[in-house]
């Protein structure tokens, strides 16, 4: 929630709505590694995909503070330190690396402490001592301890588990970054990503269906990098049973031919177009192979209005709500 709308609907299904403040700590750690089904349906922390996934979040940043991406050295250094962090902290592929014996606090064995992404820079410059990037230094001293963009260098501490008994009554949890801004948001909105992807992909919610939505997503959608990002998410939900809905009033930054963008919207079997300006009208026409006719038919449409593009074919819509429905959707 980009702009705090969905107070009111949250309000009005009892949900939990979380804010992020653009000034405290968010209680959300990215770092956060869970156990899941592989293939043969055995219990294993995927670490790969994991390091791959925080590669692409510093990447994506990266792009975004020196208007570059990274290099192979970068890369390289990168994916080391990542790597060591997890080992440094004794978590492996084997599930049970994620445990230690208890301290008595709780019966049985208790989920280790995760490794934060100061953590990162510590492993990087163990690693490489002088010979450590020092661009790729600079950006994850910005993201951690003390700087305007440390606020995803924490442990978790909110406490949410949609795995237990008294959670099940109510899945639905909104998170507000209303506070944040440029930069930070589309730093934050990856961070909240890789947070929710990691309670997903809990073993005990394998073959549950999950869905994450991102409204104004054209957010995310900036840099090839955010792009990339983006489009692992959606690659990995896939095996998780988590469908991602993106909703944006800027289409055309998903729709550059050759890109990445292009690429998300193509795993997308389920396409709605709204009322969208000419400009934008018009590129939703050219991606989907379509006349320039229903670029001017997207441009006047009233509200309500939609074309529906899917496996079928394209139809054109009205949508109406029910009574019951207008109580939720309208403020």
């Amino acid at each position: 929630d980009m702009d705090g709308e969905y107070k009111s609907m949250a309000n009005k299904f009892n949900a939990r709505y979380m804010k992020i403040e653009a000034n405290s700590k968010t209680g959300l750690n990215p770092m956060d590694v869970t156990t899941e089904m592989d293939e043969n349906g055995l219990e294993v922390v995927n670490l790969n995909e994991k390091v791959e996934e925080v590669k692409l979040l510093i990447a994506s940043i990266y792009k975004d503070i020196n208007q570059k991406g990274l290099d192979g050295t970068q890369l390289n250094q990168l994916e080391k330190a990542v790597r060591n962090t997890y080992k440094e902290y004794g978590i492996g592929y084997d599930s049970e690396t994620l445990y230690e014996e208890s301290d008595g606090t709780t019966i049985g064995k208790a989920l280790k402490k995760m490794p934060i992404l100061s953590n990162i820079k510590e492993s990087l410059v163990k690693l490489f001592e002088t010979d450590t990037d020092k661009e790729l230094l600079n950006i994850i001293e910005y993201i951690t301890g003390d700087s305007v963009m440390s606020i995803f260098d924490c442990r978790t501490t909110v406490d949410i588990n949609f795995t237990q008994k008294e959670n099940r009554n109510n899945r639905l949890l909104f998170i507000s970054l209303e506070e944040t801004r440029g930069t930070l948001r589309s730093f934050a909105i990856k961070n909240t990503m890789s947070w929710i992807a990691s309670k997903f992909a809990n073993i005990k919610l394998a073959g549950i269906e999950k869905n994450l939505v991102i409204d104004e997503a054209w957010e995310i959608a900036k840099t090839e990098e955010d792009l990339a990002y983006v489009e692992f998410f959606a690659r990995k939900g896939r095996k998780q049973w988590l469908s991602l809905t993106i909703a944006t009033q800027k289409p055309g930054d998903f729709m550059k031919e050759g890109s990445v963008g292009e690429a998300i919207v193509n795993q997308c079997e389920t396409k709605m177009f709204l009322k969208q300006d000419k400009n934008e009208a018009m590129k939703v026409a050219r991606m989907f192979h379509l006349s320039p006719t229903v670029g001017d038919i997207i441009a006047g449409f009233d509200k309500g209005e939609m074309f529906l593009i899917n496996g079928v074919g394209l139809c054109r819509l009205q949508m109406a709500l029910t009574p019951y429905e207008k109580v939720f959707a309208e403020t």
